[in-house]
């Protein structure tokens, strides 16, 4: 499926970015629709909703991963860019579902409200407009599962 507006929803998007950092760049289609349309669609959302994560290169995530490895300071938990997380139509996933694909594109964004807004609120809203929180434990990550 394609998406005309795909470039018009991440232009869009960067206006919710937290710090500036987040590359919304990187959604894939599909992601980058549904939580433009999210956004659109709830004043809630535009005003307390804010991207904190969005995709990250392979190099950035081995950096990730490599420094928390080495238990350096400042470095959390992050997955081995290697790894397999899964498979879907001939496509093989790897790393993190914020690292960048074989595509070019990342499967996941995280969110935060910073307690202005209530996670079951939030994910209410979300869903509404087809993204889901899933991981267990990370009320923020959110995907745009098929």
């Amino acid at each position: 499926m394609t998406y005309p507006d795909y470039a018009a929803d991440l232009e869009y998007l960067e206006g919710f970015r937290e710090d500036g950092d987040e590359a919304v760049h990187l959604l894939e289609p599909l992601l980058a629709f549904r939580l433009s349309r999210a956004y659109r669609a709830s004043r809630r959302l535009r005003d307390h909703l804010r991207i904190t994560s969005a995709g990250r290169t392979r190099d950035a995530q081995a950096y990730l991963y490599d420094g928390y490895k080495a238990g350096e300071p400042g470095f959390n938990m992050a997955a081995n860019p290697d790894r397999i997380i899964g498979r879907r139509g001939g496509f093989t996933f790897r790393g993190s579902w914020h690292m960048a694909q074989e595509d070019g594109h990342v499967y996941a964004v995280d969110l935060t409200s910073h307690g202005r807004l209530d996670w079951g609120d939030a994910h209410d809203l979300l869903r509404a407009s087809g993204l889901w929180e899933t991981v267990k434990g990370e009320p923020w990550h959110h995907q745009s599962t098929t």
